[in-house]
């Protein structure tokens, strides 16, 4: 009887450790689980992404574009000076646009007149397209076409065009550095109209819709 109790003493001493080893080894099968069933969520979720982004591609691929059927056509091109600023760059711009789609495009630039510019307004003013896509006030001149981008008095504030203009001008700096609450809300209206109206797509197709009308006349005519 003594020697049976003697030896079962390290055996019920083992049952702690055993269940411990056993506890043990279950909570590492969960976590290993776990991770498992967390690594692959993961590489499901960022298979999910990659192909909605691919979707999106093919679709994007898939519109046309408003210029394409300018495509392999020979365009000529001509300016009257040669600078990076005014009609030369918006001819470089739509230079651009068509070779994208694959027309020939030839620019030829001659000697810009004697005479004086006497312009006052711009046809179209990049910088203030630049100014209300930063969120940035607009302080321009009601001339060109400043007047078809700026809404007075909601995307920003237009003076009169030569010296009329000056004291409105500096009037409307000064209510721009007073009513920053207006100002702000003028920012983010001229940024709105940016993506609304004056993107890359945009432009393609109003250009697209005066070359149109252009092949169109000049068809008619001949």
């Amino acid at each position: 009887m003594g020697k049976q109790s003697t030896a079962s003493i390290p055996f019920q001493k083992r049952w702690p450790l055993m269940i411990q080893l056993l506890f043990s080894l279950s909570t590492a099968i969960v976590f290993f689980i776990r991770d498992s069933l967390v690594s692959s969520c993961a590489s499901s979720r960022h298979y999910d992404a990659d192909a909605d982004a691919d979707n999106q591609i093919r679709v994007a691929d898939q519109v046309a574009n408003p210029l394409s059927f300018m495509k392999s056509k020979l365009i000529l091109l001509v300016s009257h000076e040669l600078s990076l600023s005014g009609g030369p760059l918006l001819l470089m711009e739509l230079a651009f646009l068509l070779r994208g789609i694959g027309a020939e495009v030839v620019r030829v630039t001659l000697q810009k007149p004697t005479e004086l510019d006497e312009a006052q307004g711009e046809c179209f003013g990049r910088i203030t397209i630049e100014a209300m896509a930063f969120q940035l006030p607009v302080l321009g001149t009601a001339a060109g076409g400043t007047m078809e981008i700026v809404v007075n008095g909601m995307i920003g504030s237009l003076h009169p065009a030569g010296k009329e203009g000056v004291t409105p001008l500096s009037e409307n700096i000064v209510k721009f550095t007073t009513h920053v609450e207006q100002k702000l809300t003028m920012e983010k209206k001229g940024y709105k109209r940016v993506k609304e109206m004056f993107l890359e797509p945009h432009m393609s197709h109003r250009i697209a819709s005066v070359l149109k009308e252009f092949l169109r006349k000049s068809n008619s005519n001949t």
